[in-house]
């Protein structure tokens, strides 16, 4: 998977460098294929601006391939994507870990309010929040 993925990321380098370069052959057939021509055509700035921009994403296409190139250090340690965590470990159980906490409490021996016990059936059941904002009178 991470051989596609570093593939991916290559192919997705070079699109705008085969673009700028693509627009610059354009314009220098359109321009007689000369840069008399293109600057003729008034299209010397255009050509610059292309071939500048070519070469400023040049450089993420090259450390790209430095990065595929050279060997990880022995200190690194590799992120851990969550497609491989198990979905027990992934999933966070609420109540379960309530019912920990009031363990833990009770085995330490402190009271534990029965507020917090309690477990509303229904919505209902619960008071009305206030609203956020300008009180209405």
């Amino acid at each position: 998977m991470g051989s596609m993925k570093g593939a991916g990321a290559l192919i997705a380098a070079l699109v705008p460098i085969a673009y700028c370069g693509a627009m610059v052959h354009y314009f220098f057939s359109v321009g007689g294929g000369s840069l008399q021509g293109v600057n003729a055509m008034g299209l010397g700035p255009t050509v610059l601006g292309l071939g500048a921009l070519g070469l400023l994403f040049l450089v993420p296409l090259l450390v790209r391939l430095i990065r595929l190139g050279t060997p990880p250090r022995p200190g690194a340690v590799r992120r851990a994507s969550h497609a491989n965590m198990p979905v027990e470990k992934e999933a966070f159980d609420a109540e379960a870990a309530l019912a920990r906490y009031m363990a833990r409490k009770a085995k330490a021996g402190e009271e534990v309010p029965a507020a917090a016990m309690v477990v509303p059936d229904s919505p209902a059941a619960t008071p009305a929040r206030p609203t956020f904002g300008r009180k209405i009178s």
